[in-house]
């Protein structure tokens, strides 16, 4: 598990990493450590907007519940959550939902 401020850090040094290779004019590079910087980023504001010192860990399928929450405003709804509730995938959220099926 990685704590927010390690999230923040992390978010914080891709992003000075892409802005470098875009003074290079190495714009794919850039682009991709953009996108890395995002995905951290989000994960950080998951942690606050649920209050989660830590972001869980992506081993396994636990994770994956713990994050289909209302709270976050557009909810994964988690597939093949049997009698042990471990989902094994996640669809979007059917219509009327924040993703248009």
């Amino acid at each position: 598990m990685i704590d927010v401020a390690e999230l923040d850090k992390i978010a914080e040094a891709r992003l000075d990493d892409a802005r470098a290779l875009l003074t290079a004019s190495r714009y794919d590079g850039a682009t991709y450590l953009c996108g890395y910087a995002v995905e951290v980023a989000l994960k950080a504001r998951v942690c606050r907007v649920l209050n989660w010192p830590t972001f869980p860990s992506t081993r396994g399928v636990s994770g994956v519940q713990e994050l289909s929450n209302p709270r976050l405003g557009c909810p994964a709804t988690p597939i093949g959550t049997g009698a042990s509730r471990q989902p094994t995938a996640l669809r979007p959220v059917e219509r009327g939902g924040c993703l248009e099926a």
